[in-house]
């Protein structure tokens, strides 16, 4: 007998490793300088020090710059808006913002969620950041 087995699903990967902490981003700070980096550097290039620490950014941010892009990539079909956010932390991030264009405004708060953001052809979920209004 000839039997369809289910397919296996994939667990869930990050797009790179280390930039997550639960649903938070993994930032690092410089002790020599007190720069604030996303991604956690190996190194303060300004100081030339490896005195990084980390710790987990806050859940909420501000939207800095957006622009919405009307062309397919490979992972994301258009309409789909992409900028930058600032951290009260002191950094800026980039990253794919949820919603329509047409809804954002600078200024307008934000919050971080961590989510699939394209399955790759073995069926693999890409975790990844993106930002969400805050309603």
């Amino acid at each position: 007998m000839n039997e369809l087995l289910p397919e296996k699903k994939q667990a869930p990967r990050p797009v790179r490793e280390g930039l997550y902490r639960g649903g938070q981003l993994i930032a690092g700070r410089s002790r020599a300088s007190g720069r604030v980096f996303f991604p956690k550097p190996l190194k303060d290039f300004q100081t030339n020090t490896d005195t990084i620490s980390e710790f987990v950014l806050g859940s909420e941010c501000k939207l800095f710059s957006f622009t919405t892009v009307h062309m397919k990539t490979l992972h994301f079909d258009p309409p789909y808006s992409i900028g930058y956010v600032d951290f009260p932390e002191g950094v800026r991030v980039f990253g794919p913002i949820a919603g329509n264009g047409h809804d954002l405004k600078i200024g307008m708060k934000l919050k971080v969620e961590i989510a699939p953001l394209w399955t790759e052809e073995d069926g693999t979920p890409i975790l990844g950041h993106r930002f969400v209004p805050v309603d």
